[in-house]
């Protein structure tokens, strides 16, 4: 709290165009900066992540699924139980024309 004051009084000694126009620079250079800095931190991210190996999120084959399935994958499930399904049908109606 004491520093702001004296800060004030400071100011209220000294009001002139140059310091006004000395705060207003200092206001612009400070944007700047923010601006800059900003900038700055983000190429550094984007070179973080080019720099990173590419990971590709597939299992190798015979090996059991673990969470969630993908669209694809679902379809492969639904098509086969089908398949399995009509297959199971076809047996039952031989079978039966068979015994008869």
């Amino acid at each position: 709290m004491n520093a702001q004051r004296i800060r004030e009084f400071i100011n209220t000694l000294f009001i002139s165009r140059l310091t006004l126009q000395l705060r207003e620079d200092l206001a612009e250079l400070r944007a700047d900066r923010d601006y800059f800095k900003g900038r700055a931190e983000r190429l550094e991210l984007m070179l973080l992540e080019a720099q990173r190996p590419v990971r590709f999120n597939t299992a190798p084959p015979g090996t059991p699924l673990v969470g969630r399935k993908s669209w694809s994958q679902i379809q492969a499930e639904a098509y086969q139980k089908i398949a399995e399904e009509e297959k199971a049908e076809k047996e039952k109606k031989n079978g039966v024309h068979k015994q008869a």
